[in-house]
C-alpha cells in the first residue's frame, strides 16, 4: 500500500512538472487580447469554420461551407483537421475564439513534455534523463518560433507525436520489440497534424531502417512487427491519405509543387539563424537556437562512447546533423524547384530538433557526473528560454480580431480547383438559342463592370434557392432540359438530383464548368421538382474512413488486451 501511495506520489509530481513546463513555455500567451502570428489568420479561419460547422448540425466536415462567399473551400480534404475540434468545441461552449486557441496551444505543449517523457523514458530508463530531454524538447527555440512566430499549428501539433515515431522505431529496432504499436500511434498523429511534416517522418523511418537493415533481418520477429506497424499505420492513416489523393491527383487540382519553388532559397536557414537565440522576425528570419546544437556537441566529448552500446544516439547524433544542413543555405535550394512542396527547407528543422534533443539529453547525463551541474544546467536553459520568451511580441503588427481573421483567410487558395471563379452568387439557368453553340457558362454568364455591378444578359435566368452548408436546393418547373449554373465550388464528392412532386427521384448530370470551377448540373429530360445539389462522401472516402476506424478499434482491442 506503501509502495502504490509513493508511486501515485511520484506520479502526481511529474504531471505537476509536466504543466509547469507547458505554463512556461506559454507565458507570452497567459494574457487577454489578440494574438498574431505568420499563420494565425488561416489556423483560426479553420477553427471557426469548423465550430461555425458543428454549430449547424453538420458532420462529418469534409468542406467549409462559409469561405468564398458561401462557395465553400475544402480545406479539410486536403489540410487535417481533426485535432483543430478541440479548440472549435471550446467555442461552442461559450470561450471565445483567442482564449479557445490560447488553451489549445497550452493543451499541446503539455501533450507534447508528457510524451516526450514517457517515449525517453521506454529508450533511457531513466526518469531524470527523460525529463530533461523533454524539457530541451519543448523549450527548443526552432519550435517555440512555430508558436510565436510563425503560428505554424500543423508543425506545433507534429511536435507532439514525432517522439512516439522514434520511440516506436526503436522499440522495434533496438529494443524490446514487444510495443511496436507505439510507432503507429506517432504516425497516425503526425498524419493527421501535417502533411510535411509526415513526408519528413516517413524519410526519416526508410533512412532509419536502411541503416539498421541487418539488425532487423537477424531477427524474423523484428520483420514481422516493422511489417505489421507498417501495415497497421497505413491503415490507420487512409481516412485522410485516400481523400487527400482522390482530390490531388486530377486535372481539377490547382495546387502544383513549382508554384512554392520560390520560397526555398528564401526559407533555407543561414548560419546567423542557427547562432540566434530571439523570437522574432518574420517565418522566413527567424533563429534556430545554438543552446540545443551546442549541448548535442558535447556528445564528441564522451570518452566511453562507443558503437556497440550507443549505436541509436550516434545514428540520432548523425541524423540530426545532416538533417540540419538539409535545412540549410548549405545546399542549391534555388536549383531544386521539385522539392517546392515543403515551401521551407528551414522546416527540416523539426527533424533536427527532435534527434538533438535525444542526443544532448544524453551527452549531459554522460559527460555532467555532477547531479548539481545538470540542476544549474537546467537553471541556464530555464533562464535563456525565458529570455526569449519575455521579447515575444504576440501581437507584432497590432492588429485587431477582425482585422486578424480577414487578412488572408484561405492562405493562398492552395485548395481550390483550376480557373476557380466565385463571383456569382446566384443559381442561374442557361437557355440556348436556336442553332447557335455556345459555352455553358462562360459565354452566357453574366460580367461585372469597374464598379463592381453584375450586369445580366438576357438569356440568363436566376433563380431563387436556399442553402444549408454545402447544399443547395431550388424548385424548377419549365418542364424543359436544362443546364444550370450552382454557386458551389467543384470537388469531387458532389451529388445532384430532382425529386418530382410525386417522390420519384432522377440523378442529375453533375460537372465541372472549365471556365469558372463552378457546379453544374443538367437534364436532357423534361423535369419538374425540386433540384438538390449537395456533398456527400465519395465511395473512396467512406473506403478510407472505414478502414481506419476499423484499424483503430482493433488496434485499441489488441493493445488492451495486451495489458
Amino acid at each position: 500500500m506503501k509502495s502504490k501511495l509513493i508511486n501515485l506520489l511520484t506520479k502526481n509530481k511529474i504531471i505537476l512538472i509536466f504543466l509547469a513546463i507547458a505554463l512556461f513555455a506559454c507565458i507570452p500567451y497567459l494574457t487577454a487580447g489578440t494574438i498574431d502570428g505568420d499563420d494565425m489568420c488561416y489556423h483560426l479561419t479553420r477553427i471557426i469554420c469548423i465550430s461555425d460547422e458543428l454549430k449547424a448540425g453538420h458532420f462529418p466536415i469534409l468542406i467549409h461551407s462559409e469561405p468564398l462567399n458561401n462557395f465553400g473551400y475544402a480545406d479539410p480534404l486536403f489540410y487535417p483537421e481533426i485535432f483543430l475540434y478541440i479548440p472549435a468545441i471550446l467555442i461552442n461552449l461559450g470561450l471565445g475564439v483567442m482564449a479557445s486557441y490560447k488553451f489549445f496551444i497550452i493543451l499541446i505543449t503539455f501533450s507534447t513534455t508528457a510524451i516526450m517523457y514517457y517515449s525517453m523514458n521506454r529508450i533511457m530508463k531513466n526518469s531524470s534523463k527523460s525529463l530533461f530531454i523533454s524539457l530541451l524538447y519543448t523549450l527548443a527555440t526552432y519550435r517555440l518560433g512555430d508558436v510565436f512566430v510563425r503560428a505554424a499549428l500543423g508543425e506545433i501539433l507534429a511536435f507532439t507525436f514525432l517522439p512516439l515515431v522514434l520511440v516506436g522505431l526503436y522499440e522495434i529496432i533496438f529494443g524490446e520489440n514487444k510495443k511496436w504499436w507505439i510507432i503507429c500511434l506517432g504516425i497516425f498523429g503526425v498524419v493527421n497534424c501535417h502533411v510535411i511534416s509526415a513526408v519528413f517522418v516517413l524519410i526519416l523511418i526508410i533512412i532509419i531502417c536502411l541503416i539498421n537493415i541487418k539488425k532487423i533481418f537477424k531477427d524474423k520477429k523484428r520483420i514481422k512487427n516493422l511489417v505489421l506497424a507498417g501495415i497497421v499505420s497505413i491503415l490507420l492513416s487512409l481516412s485522410f491519405i485516400l481523400p487527400y489523393l482522390e482530390q490531388t491527383f486530377n486535372d481539377d487540382f490547382r495546387f502544383n509543387i513549382l508554384d512554392n519553388a520560390h520560397f526555398l532559397e528564401g526559407g533555407a536557414s543561414s548560419l546567423q539563424d542557427f547562432l540566434k537565440n530571439e523570437l522574432k522576425g518574420t517565418g522566413v528570419d527567424f533563429s534556430k537556437g545554438s543552446l540545443l546544437l551546442i549541448l548535442a556537441m558535447l556528445i564528441l566529448n564522451t570518452k566511453d562512447l562507443k558503437w556497440k552500446n550507443d549505436e541509436f544516439v550516434i545514428q540520432c547524433f548523425i541524423l540530426g546533423i545532416v538533417s540540419a544542413i538539409l535545412s540549410s543555405k548549405l545546399l542549391p535550394w534555388e536549383n531544386m524547384k521539385f522539392f517546392g512542396i515543403i515551401q521551407f527547407p528551414f522546416r527540416i528543422s523539426m527533424i533536427s530538433e527532435l534527434l538533438f534533443s535525444v542526443v544532448a539529453g544524453e551527452a549531459v547525463f554522460r559527460n555532467f557526473k555532477n547531479s548539481e551541474s545538470i540542476k544549474l544546467l537546467v537553471i541556464f536553459i530555464i533562464f535563456i528560454a525565458g529570455t526569449q520568451l519575455s521579447n515575444v511580441n504576440i501581437n507584432k503588427n497590432d492588429v485587431t480580431y477582425e482585422k486578424l481573421v480577414a487578412n488572408y483567410p484561405l492562405a493562398m487558395r492552395e485548395y481550390c480547383p483550376v480557373n476557380f471563379d466565385n463571383s456569382y452568387s446566384f443559381v442561374c439557368m442557361v437557355e440556348d438559342e436556336p442553332g447557335v453553340e455556345k459555352n455553358v457558362y462562360g459565354e452566357f454568364l453574366n460580367y461585372i463592370d469597374s464598379d463592381k455591378n453584375i450586369i445580366n444578359r438576357e438569356n440568363i435566368n436566376t433563380i431563387d434557392y436556399k442553402q444549408d452548408g454545402t447544399k443547395i436546393e431550388f424548385y424548377y418547373d419549365k418542364q424543359a432540359p436544362f443546364t444550370i449554373h450552382i454557386p458551389l465550388t467543384y470537388y469531387k464528392g458532389y451529388v445532384a438530383y430532382l425529386k418530382e412532386d410525386n417522390g420519384e427521384c432522377h440523378d442529375l448530370k453533375l460537372e465541372k464548368e472549365q471556365s469558372t470551377a463552378n457546379i453544374i448540373v443538367s437534364s436532357d429530360e423534361n423535369l419538374t421538382g425540386t433540384i438538390v445539389v449537395e456533398y456527400k462522401m465519395t465511395i473512396i472516402q467512406k473506403i478510407g474512413y472505414t478502414f481506419s476506424l476499423v484499424a483503430l478499434i482493433g488496434l485499441i482491442v489488441y493493445v488492451v488486451k495486451k495489458k
